[in-house]
């Protein structure tokens, strides 16, 4: 029988014609279009340049006419430089428009030439209307009014007022009491009260081209009416009463004074109501708009021949698109042509076969081995094949998968399945035997410093070397397995409680040898614990249970093990009720309670700073320990609320406080603070809430805090220290950090632990300790605290080794907010 072609041979016959056929219809196209882009690139460019320039021109042109009504309409405003550097920048656009050589339609010439001709007469009248501006007497034709017709009035009649009223007093002798007197000063406040409305008339209408009637206007013509009538009553009133000459003179001055001031009072008014009230404003009107007008009509007509322009070559490109348009329909008839073609051939070559290869499986389901020489297409022998290798991997990959579901794929060592298996057949061994078996659950010490700071690849290196020192030391009945992170569970078979404890001393000197890891001494320690059957348990989820919790009371009490009691229960579900309360507490706040501790210099005895304290008055515990609070609120992931709502009840009760004098307040800070990156941000935000000045805020951390992860330590000290925040080491002795290492941390102050304190009258080698490290602060230029000072002995002792600071019992315990502050009033009234 005649051989057929290979499927993939006949649809690269198919494809090579179907794809000359493609290629030569591209390579039309291509050419067509490269001659249309290359007759229209440079029409298309040309006109989106001058577009442009031709926006940009009407944009300054738009900005120069705003800035001149800006100026026209505030007198104090002068935009004289902005406009004509706006009008240079507007030519040089008209100029390169002129300049474009590319472009030689007459049109498009014409065009230009028109607008440069109604620029260049625009900017003369701008020009002009800037330079005529500087004359006042031009900007304003009423000003001479303003200035000295209207203000000689004013003197006239304010200087013979005080003539007729000199006079009436030097003849009467009771000035106040004659009638003349009377009515003269009430002309004067009327004339006065007159033209401060006359001012307010001229500052309001100063910068406008506003010719309606003002309030003030109004009420300067009833005021002048008020005067004549005042000026008639005082000369009717002479006619039956002798008035002093002088006063009779002064009399008719002022009548002539103030009709004098009425008529120009008027004449001012002509010219304000009149078209030439602001004479730069009229200049605008009727000189520059008319010109902006043309100007922007031939802007606007240049616009329009621009986008004609451009409208034939989108005509071109029009044209171009729509055989390109054709083309794309032939070629998506020859693509259906090939898919009909490639539908055929798959049927006749591929799908029929794989029908038939189907139907022989489906058949032959119970075979190992598939046959497929009957069927005639090399690709589907291929596959039969393919299909056989397939199954046989299958199965090994079920294997693997089921070794993998049963293991740990870092250590090899069975996982917490295999290990709940095991267990409980091991238990039911044990019951059958009437024997004894141990349970441990260990968990490595300082597995997360080593985790973090060498990086997860280092982490799982020890974790290979553990679980091989671990397998090394089991017996062949024995189960070791990982169950997850650093934690490890053993079953040892036949184990009562004495041999469980000989054996987790093994695995824990095993432990504590050193382990090499990236040519890297590490050294980890274990905390094991163990529950034992049947004395603790009888099934395998009590024995795991109770061995996580001895486990975790030998972490807790840094013990290599712990084997469980009863009163671990009872502890954990103490633990857990305070725990629980404690949540409630960081959103009530009903019995946790800040206490305020004074700080005072040794030598002028006056308080400089208080230390923070916590206190937490439970209903039921009564009075828990800050140590106790402190670990409830690690242990229960609640230390972050906990520290945030210590520093922000503190700033803000502080801040409140009027001590009149720095007082310093300080905080402390556990070790997990100093591993929070989050914490100099939230002190950042409490300090803009509170306003509390950061220099009056001091962190006390201790050395022990600090060296559990240094270089984060470090770098979040720093970066609470550049907000202008002290740090105090506190505690300071009892420690293991080095001086050397200190130097490089942002610390001001060190605390002398109470330990060295209290004992130092006693103890010479505390007394030694206490002066070394007040002479080794200050050489370092750091403040010293010495903290439990309970006796005056103490305190003058201190004074003599020249200590900065001093706090303890002796001057005040810790305080509530409320009682510290009657305290700090009466302390202040004992140094007065």
């Amino acid at each position: 029988m005649k051989k057929n072609l290979s499927v993939r041979t006949s649809y690269l016959i198919i494809s090579t014609l179907v794809s000359i056929i493609v290629v030569v219809l591209t390579i039309s196209a291509n050419n067509y279009i490269s001659g249309i882009n290359n007759k229209n690139a440079e029409k298309l460019q040309l006109s989106k340049l001058t577009i442009e320039k031709n926006q940009k021109l009407k944009n300054n042109l738009s900005i120069v006419f705003n800035q001149l009504n800006t100026m026209l309409s505030t007198t104090n405003t002068d935009n004289s430089d902005f406009i004509k550097q706006k009008l240079d920048s507007s030519e040089k656009l008209i100029y390169k428009l002129t300049d474009n050589r590319n472009i030689s339609d007459h049109s498009y010439v014409e065009a230009v030439s028109e607008i440069d001709k109604h620029f260049f007469i625009i900017r003369e009248k701008i020009e002009y209307l800037l330079s005529k501006r500087e004359d006042i007497n031009w900007v304003y034709p009423a000003f001479p009014y303003i200035t000295q017709k209207l203000l000689e009035p004013n003197f006239t009649f304010e200087t013979q007022t005080r003539l007729a009223l000199d006079a009436i007093e030097a003849q009467d002798g009771k000035p106040y009491g004659s009638q003349f007197y009377i009515k003269f000063v009430e002309a004067r406040e009327l004339w006065r009260l007159k033209i401060l409305n006359f001012r307010a008339v001229i500052v309001r209408i100063t910068g406008l081209n506003n010719t309606s009637q003002l309030s003030q206007e109004t009420r300067l013509q009833e005021l002048h009416q008020q005067i004549e009538k005042k000026l008639a009553d005082i000369a009717m009133l002479s006619e039956t009463e002798e008035l002093d000459f002088e006063a009779e003179v002064a009399l008719d001055a002022l009548k002539q004074a103030s009709t004098d001031w009425i008529s120009n009072w008027n004449e001012f008014q002509q010219i304000r109501t009149g078209k030439n009230w602001r004479g730069d404003v009229s200049y605008l009107n009727t000189e520059i708009q008319t010109t902006r007008s043309d100007l922007l009509n031939s802007i606007n007509h240049f616009e329009n021949l621009i986008n004609t322009w451009s409208s034939e070559n989108l005509i071109e490109v029009s044209e171009a698109s729509n055989t390109i348009n054709h083309a794309l329909w032939l070629l998506s008839g020859l693509g259906l042509c090939f898919i009909v073609l490639i539908y055929v051939m798959l049927d006749r070559s591929v799908l029929r076969p794989l029908s038939l290869f189907s139907n022989q499986i489906s058949s032959d389901n119970n075979l190992s081995i598939f046959n497929a020489d009957r069927l005639s297409r090399k690709e589907i022998n291929q596959l039969a094949e393919s299909f056989n290798s397939l199954r046989k991997q299958i199965r090994e990959r079920q294997v693997a998968l089921e070794y993998q579901a049963l293991h740990d794929t870092l250590t090899g060592l069975p996982n917490r399945m295999s290990l709940n298996d095991r267990l409980d057949q091991a238990l039911k061994i044990m019951k059958r035997a009437e024997s004894s078996m141990a349970m441990m659950i260990l968990d490595l010490d300082r597995f997360k410093e080593i985790n973090d700071s060498m990086g997860h690849q280092a982490g799982d290196m020890l974790l290979q070397e553990v679980g091989a020192r671990l397998h090394a030391l089991i017996r062949q009945s024995d189960t070791i397995a990982r169950l997850g992170g650093d934690e490890f569970a053993l079953i040892l078979p036949n184990t009562n409680t004495e041999k469980a404890v000989a054996f987790a001393n093994k695995i824990g000197k095993a432990i504590d040898q050193e382990f090499l890891i990236n040519k890297k001494p590490l050294y980890v320690g274990a905390s094991i614990g163990i529950s034992i059957y049947p004395d603790h348990g009888e099934d395998a989820a009590t024995l795991t249970r109770l061995s996580d919790i001895a486990m975790y009371n030998a972490k807790r009490n840094k013990q290599i093990y712990a084997i469980y009691e009863q009163s671990m229960v009872e502890t954990g579900v103490n633990k857990l009720s305070l725990v629980g309360d404690l949540k409630n507490e960081l959103i009530s706040s009903k019995n946790l309670q800040l206490y305020y501790q004074p700080k005072v210099d040794l030598f002028s005895k006056q308080v400089r700073g208080v230390e923070v304290l916590l206190r937490w008055n439970h209903p039921d515990e009564g009075f828990i320990s800050p140590e106790q609070i402190i670990k409830l609120a690690e242990h229960s992931g609640s230390i972050e609320k906990l520290t945030n709502w210590i520093i922000e009840t503190a700033l803000k009760e502080f801040s409140g406080l009027n001590t009149g004098e720095k007082i310093t307040l300080s905080i402390n800070l556990s070790a997990w603070n100093l591993q929070d990156r989050k914490l100099p941000k939230t002190i950042s935000m409490l300090l803009i809430e509170t306003g509390f000045n950061p220099s009056n805020l001091i962190f006390e951390v201790t050395e022990s805090a600090m060296m559990n992860d240094p270089v984060v330590a470090r770098e979040i000290m720093n970066s609470i220290n550049e907000m202008g925040i002290r740090f105090s080491i506190d505690d300071f002795g009892t420690g293991f950090s080095s001086l050397s290492y200190l130097k490089l941390l942002p610390v001001d102050e060190i605390k002398i632990d109470k330990s060295f304190v209290l004992e130092m009258l006693e103890s010479n080698n505390d007394k030694v300790i206490v002066k070394s490290t007040i002479d080794l602060a200050h050489n370092l230029g750091l403040n010293v605290v010495a903290e439990g000072i309970e006796n005056n002995q103490t305190f003058l002792q201190l004074l003599t080794l020249r200590c900065d600071l001093a706090q303890g019992y002796h001057i005040s315990k810790p305080l509530p907010l409320t009682v510290f502050i009657d305290w700090y009033k009466k302390y202040n009234l004992k140094l007065a």
